[in-house]
């Protein structure tokens, strides 16, 4: 339908596993607010490199910007590997694919990976293979600066389970405040009673769980920015 918002949702898995299942949960819990969502497959280790998850992810991106033109608006989200490539596509150029650079709206990142340098030293990366250079350059905190000029539009929601390992806390937490001081909205959440796997699971609760009341009304605030550059503009 046109003017229906859109979510494209990114699952996890150490970039590795399909944990498609994920993407039913959001579906289930969002199907009653006219959102719709699309859960696109990537090449998993060993067959795809990390650099070729990100490509493929854009792409992604790009297919559903031309099948819904009219779209109020797209979001992207994602767990854990899904939230790294999720925030990989803030530093696009979106209009060298055809598309208005504020294509994507907002985002919401569970338990992301952003720096995928401490990977390389962990059984993760023996189907990775790899190199200190390669897991740089597919870093979203590589591309701070990148990021901030060419999304400052983008509204970000980091979230965390309050049982998830330290280091994935730490990691959105430093993402979300780097952003924040290049002058992208982020906002850092730490979801009471949930871990690295159910947090994703919990949105099956519809309008009852956390993290949906917050994707809705970031949906909502995009939406009202949208209708003021209408009537500035007009």
């Amino acid at each position: 339908m046109p003017d229906t918002p859109v979510l494209i949702y990114i699952h996890g898995g150490n970039w590795k596993h399909v944990c498609e299942g994920d993407g039913a949960h959001l579906a289930l819990g969002l199907q009653n607010n006219g959102i719709i969502v699309v859960c696109p497959k990537y090449s998993i280790a060993p067959k795809g490199t990390l650099q070729q998850m990100v490509n493929e992810i854009r792409q992604a991106v790009v297919f559903v910007a031309k099948k819904y033109p009219n779209t109020r608006g797209i979001f992207v989200s994602g767990s854990s590997a899904g939230g790294h490539l999720a925030a990989m596509c803030l530093p696009v150029d979106w209009t060298a694919f055809g598309l208005k650079q504020d294509i994507i709206k907002g985002m919401l990142l569970f338990s992301g990976i952003f720096d995928v340098t401490p990977m390389i030293h962990t059984s993760v990366n023996k189907l990775l293979k790899m190199t200190e250079d390669e897991a740089k350059a597919a870093s979203p905190v590589q591309y701070i600066d990148e990021s901030c000029r060419l999304s400052k539009h983008c509204k970000i929601i980091a979230a965390v389970g309050e049982h998830d390992p330290p280091a994935f806390q730490q990691q959105s937490e430093d993402y979300c405040q780097q952003l924040e001081n290049g002058g992208i909205s982020a906002k850092y959440i730490v979801v009471p009673g949930r871990d690295h796997f159910d947090i994703v699971h919990s949105m099956s609760l519809g309008n009852k769980n956390m993290l949906t009341q917050e994707l809705l009304k970031l949906i909502a605030m995009c939406a009202m920015d949208r209708r003021l550059d209408e009537v500035t503009q007009g």
